[in-house]
């Protein structure tokens, strides 16, 4: 999806299950690990599906990545997720407000409807090669260049005489 400032990408999967080789695993994540590297610097990756791993409820090495309310032993689908994970990019991670299991969905499968909230927040875009521009106020203590700069700014402030700054209320 194309945005004004940033483009998103959503990526869709559904991870090979227990049936398939470890070979056929490793294909899928080096897959998804080459379709995120083709994402601009920048861009927001949205990856999501059914990655059919049961992480548990251990999280110690894995705290900023899942919560603590794990549920039963960790696989080694799950341990394979949380490694791609944990070397994946994390930009966006502390966009996601909040996930919640939807149980009362049934879908006559043992899988789970989840339902996230998600903020982004972005920077405005100064444009490539910009600076922001730092004045030294310090110099304005001299008077040569205190009544260079009144001279220069003229009138241009008077209209804003009279307003209250946020300081002096």
């Amino acid at each position: 999806m194309r945005g004004k400032h940033k483009n998103f990408k959503v990526i869709q999967v559904y991870a090979p299950d227990s049936s398939y080789k470890d070979e056929d695993v490793e294909n899928f994540y080096s897959q998804l690990e080459e379709e995120i590297e083709k994402t601009k610097t920048g861009d927001v990756v949205i990856e999501m599906g059914d990655f059919i791993s049961k992480i548990g409820d251990d999280s110690r090495g894995y705290e900023d990545m899942m919560g603590k309310f794990g549920l039963g032993e960790r696989n080694e689908r799950g341990q394979k997720m949380l490694e791609f994970w944990n070397f994946a990019r994390n930009r966006w991670k502390t966009s996601v407000m909040g996930t919640e299991v939807m149980r009362r969905a049934d879908f006559g499968t043992s899988h789970e409807l989840l339902l996230s909230n998600i903020r982004f927040k972005f920077r405005t875009d100064r444009g490539r090669g910009q600076e922001l521009v730092r004045y030294n106020l310090d110099t304005l203590k001299n008077e040569e260049v205190k009544t260079a700069f009144k001279v220069r700014v003229g009138g241009h402030f008077e209209p804003l005489i009279g307003f209250e700054t946020t300081e002096e209320k």
